[in-house]
């Protein structure tokens, strides 16, 4: 089974051959390995045989193909720093809301410049960090009245366009989950291990409704790799579920490790035919 169609069963919540599986790299992590001649010039997508490609460029056509945007909380905060956008985000709601509604305009018209060069992507990734390591940056009633209607009209916007769309979030993000289903959000990354203790659970509470991306702790890079696969095998019941570590992989990660752990991650998830 190739990437895309494996991935396009995994969003659908149909089981395919085995979980989807990639991940994301801090920069010199990349650059030690390839002084060492370790993936000898290829993009860790290639040689790892990941299953979502987020190249700009060079895109392999039978992977599952996503493109990115800042959402419109991400957008604020990185033309005005965080702590200043959340001032803003609580005190001045009638600015904020304008902010937000050109946000949604630098997203469409984004995807439209893409899309006319060519690029025919399968999924849209949104990057919304809203939340630290306890929860929310602020209340969930907050979030109702503010962002939730942006949040849909984003996931709607696509949805029309036949593409899903992955809201990322780091932090705890389990008040969260209920209304990224109700916006018609596809799936949820990173789902950071440590601060969404209830991760299992709320995925059996959400079976068939969203798909899960990630939470596999990174001290589980340094611990017993078996407690990896014991993981993995709880996550990818109900076949809505795409392996990734919940962080960038470190520049001390050991290659030789690393690889392992994909190899059996191949194995470990696996589907019963």
């Amino acid at each position: 089974m190739i990437s895309k169609e494996r991935v396009r069963k995994i969003f659908r919540h149909e089981a395919p051959d085995r979980i989807g599986i990639f991940d994301f790299f801090d920069n010199l992590t990349l650059v030690n390995w390839e002084k060492q001649q370790l993936i000898k010039g290829q993009e860790p997508s290639d040689y790892f045989s990941f299953d979502l490609d987020f190249r700009k460029k060079n895109r392999d056509k039978n992977k599952f193909q996503v493109v990115s945007f800042n959402g419109p909380f991400q957008q604020l905060a990185s033309e005005k720093k965080l702590q200043p956008a959340l001032i803003d985000f609580i005190r001045e709601p009638k600015r904020t809301g304008e902010f937000f509604k050109k946000s949604l305009d630098n997203i469409f018209s984004g995807y439209t410049v893409l899309k006319k060069s060519g690029v025919k992507p399968d999924a849209v990734f949104i990057c919304e960090d809203i939340a630290y390591d306890n929860g929310l940056y602020f209340s969930i009633d907050k979030y109702k009245e503010t962002l939730f209607a942006f949040h849909r009209e984003i996931s709607g916007y696509f949805k029309n366009e036949g593409l899903f769309t992955i809201f990322h979030c780091d932090g705890c993000v389990e008040q969260l989950v209920p209304f990224l289903v109700k916006a018609g959000f596809s799936g949820a990354h990173p789902l950071q291990e440590m601060p969404n203790p209830n991760l299992i659970k709320i995925k059996q509470d959400f079976k068939g409704a969203i798909t899960f991306i990630g939470g596999i702790s990174l001290l589980r890079l340094k611990g017993l790799h078996e407690d990896i696969y014991d993981r993995v095998h709880e996550l990818k019941e109900g076949a809505d579920y795409i392996f990734c570590f919940d962080g960038p992989i470190p520049q001390d990660t050991e290659f030789d490790a690393y690889r392992d752990i994909i190899n059996h991650v191949e194995t470990t998830g696996a589907y019963s035919k």
